[in-house]
Order: C-alpha cells, then sequence, then structure tokens
C-alpha cells in the first residue's frame, strides 16, 4: 500500500507541504492543473531549490497577488465546481475548509457562514489545499500518517491587536481532531509561528494516525517555509514508501479504521432449553456436538459423497469471508491484517498484591486494552515480582499509562511501538440439541483455518441441565477445547 508520512520537522504550511510534493517527484503542471480546474485567475507558482540550517529542499512560491479575494462559501463553491478534479480531492478538499471555518468561527463567536476570513480568504489557501491532495493523489498515496505537529514557542501578540502563537485557530483545529503535538524547544524561541492553520488543517484531516509506520522507503520530499531560524531548519518532510496491505478507513468518515467481516445476521441469543429426561450432558458433550453439527452445516456434501464447496455455509446460505481479495486464491488475498498503530506498555512490579493486580488488569481493560498480562520475573533484592504488561491502540496511550500508574505502586512505565497481524475473524451460530452455539472462525487468505464454540454458550447450555459448577470446570481442565 502505498504510504506517505509528513514529518514536521520545523513546522508546516500548505506552501511547505507543496514544496514537499514537488521535491518528491510531482510536477508542477499538476499543481497548474489543479489550479486551472479552480478557475483562478491571477495565480502564478514557481519553485526553487533553498537551503535552510544546511538542509536543501524545495521552496513553492504562491503569487496571488493579482487574484480575487474568497468568501469561505466561494471557497467551497469553487471546489465542488471543479470538475476536472476526482471526486475524491474534491471531497477532501471541502472537509479541510470546512475545518478551517470551523475553526475561525470558534474563534471570533461566529457562525461558519458570516465569518470573514482576513488571510485565509486569499486564493492562496485555496490553491494550498487542493494542490496538495490533488498532488497526493497523482502520486498514488492510500495512506497517510503524521508526526505530532511543530507549533513553536507559546507566546502572547508581538504587536498590537496582533495572535498569540500558535495561532487560536491552528489550536482549535487541532483540538477539534485530537491530534498530538510536539513539546515546545528552547531554540524555537523568538521564532514565531511554525504551523499555519492551512497546514494543520491539511495535516489533521488528511491523516490517518499520527505515528510513523513501518515502510519500505522509496522517495523523501522536503518543503521549505519561508523562515530561516539559526538553530534549527524550517522545513517539512515526506516519507514515500509502501506498507503492507492493512484494512483502513479514513478517520473522518466516522467508521472503524480496521474494520472487522461482517456478522451474520442470524447470530440470535441462546435460549434455556426445556428440562428433559435425557442424562445431563458434560460440557465436552456440548462442545463436540456443536463442532459436529458446525461441520455437517458447513460441509452438507460430508456425508453425500459429493465434493466440498470451498466455502462453508451456515443455515443453507453462504458464509462470505472478508473482503480482502478473491477467497480461493490466496495469492490475491492478504493472509492477515497488518496493524502498526498498537502500543505496548509495561513496567515491573515487586510490591503489589494478587487482588491490586487483578483490580488494575480490570482497569486496563476498561480504559480501552486490546490485551493484559502478568508475567513472573525475579528482580533486585532477590524480590519475585510481576511484569504487567498491556497491548492498546496509539491514541489511548496517555489514558493507559495514567491506569497504570493509578491503580499500581509503579513508579513508570515504558512504551514502545509495536506492529502486529491480526487474522480475520467472524461469528455464525448453528443450531444443536442443546441449543444454539456460537461458532467462533479464524480465516487466513481467505479460508477458513480453525472453528471454536463460544465458551460462554457451552456453559450456558450445560447449566440448563443443572450441571455442577465443578463438573464443568473440571471437564475444561481435562479436556481443553480444540479447533
Amino acid at each position: 500500500m502505498k504510504t506517505a508520512y509528513i514529518q514536521s520537522v520545523g513546522g508546516a504550511s500548505g506552501d511547505m507541504l507543496l514544496g514537499a510534493l514537488l521535491d518528491a517527484g510531482l510536477p508542477l503542471d499538476s499543481i497548474h492543473e489543479a489550479i486551472s480546474a479552480l478557475k483562478i485567475p491571477g495565480v502564478n507558482i514557481t519553485a526553487d531549490d533553498e537551503i535552510r540550517c544546511e538542509v536543501r529542499g524545495a521552496r513553492a512560491l504562491v503569487d496571488v497577488s493579482a487574484a480575487p479575494r474568497y468568501s469561505p462559501q466561494q471557497m467551497l463553491d469553487a471546489v465542488s465546481g471543479a470538475h476536472q478534479l476526482s471526486n475524491t480531492t474534491r471531497q477532501r478538499a471541502t472537509g479541510v475548509l470546512n475545518a478551517l471555518f470551523a475553526a475561525e468561527a470558534r474563534v471570533h463567536g461566529d457562525n461558519p457562514e458570516d465569518i470573514h476570513l482576513h488571510e485565509l480568504g486569499t486564493a492562496d489557501t485555496l490553491v494550498d489545499v487542493v494542490g496538495v491532495i490533488h498532488g497526493l493523489e497523482q502520486l498514488g498515496v492510500q495512506r497517510i500518517c503524521a508526526s505530532p505537529l511543530v507549533l513553536g514557542e507559546a507566546t502572547g501578540p508581538r504587536r498590537p491587536n496582533g495572535y498569540s502563537n500558535p495561532a487560536p485557530a491552528t489550536l482549535e483545529i487541532i483540538a477539534a481532531a485530537q491530534a498530538p503535538v510536539a513539546p515546545e524547544r528552547p531554540f524555537h524561541a523568538n521564532v514565531g509561528e511554525l504551523t499555519t492553520p492551512t497546514g494543520a488543517a491539511l495535516i489533521t484531516t488528511l491523516a490517518d494516525e499520527y505515528r510513523q509506520p513501518a515502510m519500505t522507503l522509496h522517495r523523501i520530499g522536503v518543503g521549505v517555509g519561508g523562515k530561516n531560524p539559526p538553530a534549527f531548519p524550517n522545513v517539512i518532510r515526506l516519507w514515500l514508501g509502501e506498507t503492507a496491505p492493512i484494512a483502513i478507513q479514513r478517520r473522518h468518515s466516522g467508521e472503524s479504521r480496521n474494520p472487522q467481516p461482517p456478522q451474520p445476521a442470524h447470530a440470535d441469543p441462546i435460549e434455556p432449553l426445556a428440562n428433559t429426561n435425557q442424562p445431563p450432558p458434560t460440557l465436552e458433550t456440548v462442545r463436540n456436538a456443536a463442532l459436529e453439527a458446525y461441520r455437517n452445516q458447513a460441509n452438507p456434501a460430508r456425508h453425500s459423497g459429493e465434493s466440498r464447496n470451498p466455502q462453508p455455509t451456515a443455515h443453507g446460505e453462504p458464509v462470505e469471508p472478508p473482503a480482502d481479495g478473491n477467497p480461493n486464491d490466496a495469492a490475491t488475498t492478504p493472509f492477515a491484517r497488518w496493524q502498526d498503530n498498537v502500543i505496548l506498555l509495561e513496567t515491573n512490579i515487586d510490591n503489589a498484591t494478587g487482588e491490586q493486580l487483578g483490580y488494575a488488569m480490570d482497569q486496563l481493560f476498561a480504559a480501552g486494552a486490546l490485551d493484559v498480562w502478568h508475567t513472573p520475573i525475579h528482580m533486585k533484592k532477590n524480590r519475585p515480582g510481576v511484569l504487567l504488561s498491556a497491548l492498546g491502540p496509539a491514541e489511548l496511550e496517555t489514558q493507559l499509562a495514567e491506569t497504570i500508574l493509578r491503580h499500581t505502586p509503579t513508579l513508570g512505565v515504558r512504551v514502545r511501538p509495536v506492529g502486529r497481524y491480526v487474522a480475520h475473524r467472524d461469528t455464525i451460530t448453528v443450531q444443536t440439541q442443546y441449543g444454539p452455539i456460537r461458532i467462533k472462525r479464524k480465516w487466513l487468505s481467505g479460508q477458513i483455518v480453525s472453528i471454536s464454540p463460544e465458551h460462554d454458550d457451552l456453559v450456558a447450555a450445560a447449566q440448563t441441565h443443572n450441571q455442577p459448577w465443578q463438573t464443568i470446570v473440571n471437564s475444561v481442565d481435562n479436556n481443553p477445547p480444540t479447533a
């Protein structure tokens, strides 16, 4: 999957992103095409190589001195009417502009349709927004990641009636997207604005996640800004490369970024069975019956002498595998989803009780952890201890770290990014003589490789026949489930 990683080294602006795209190989004619589609008169764009703190990059110079000014509605109309551009480009450009207008409205206490744009009302805003989005599309970028945004020194206004840094609209855009920001550094002092509202809106609207991905790097584009501070380069870097196939959806679509395969509509809840005169079954009996019913329903030709259907069925209806390729062609179907937006948190503990560790585990799961586990370790002063580990989404790093610090006596938490392969899975319901049992299925390369009945369903079915709890536990211990 073609991926772009936007690294804010010394700030971000629309012009800097344009320069990075041009430096990465985007023809200048592609930007001219976008301007022509918008029908903006009086715009001239050039690009020159410049140096910032011994770092070479391309600086995009957008001259709009002869171009008209635009109201918010005129900008949106210009984008919607640019039919030479793709629908995707127009939709994303509209999203970026709306993020800008909403931020300005919050800053000034107006409705978005009533705001009066000052610097953002120039044609430069339209050129930057549409040019960057069109350029990314022309380079074939399918996924966008970004680093934390570099805002520079937080200061008050430098002149009467001036704005503070970061600009209020920039902060509103970042806060609305809940995007991460880099800490202020001493060498940022007295430099002024590093990230503009347009740069913030482009990055926060387009980025799928804020983390450097594992990727095969192909090209680097460096965009140069208009400042030239002595202590750091005012540049932005665009990494272009390939990442493993990953099922993602845009954050701003309102849908899950890593969708699971669709669940069958016939996954009914378990209903108690009426008591019969049959002897009470063991949990193993229920489990075997569920597996047998699944095999018979999934492969109706199993006892008929016919060839097996390569795709299992349930209740007589085809069950669709994950839609990542041809289910019968392993060469075109990713064997699993790759996730690199996951973190691992760890801490060593030698002064917590079992009850305290158990409670901390419950709180971590409640905070959104994907998995939590304890590992026995030997610590200093010959003390037995526990390694508490938690796996979670990268965006929950702060919450998970705080949960560990709050609910255990540890004084520190280690955090590192990890990648993982995740097998596709889904659940179906099969009917057995003991009632409906849910079956979990694991898929690799479009094929089912294992099945497992839901443990809670087996317990519920066994309990309807007044099976003692200890008997069920012994049955599980003596006969561990297999696929």
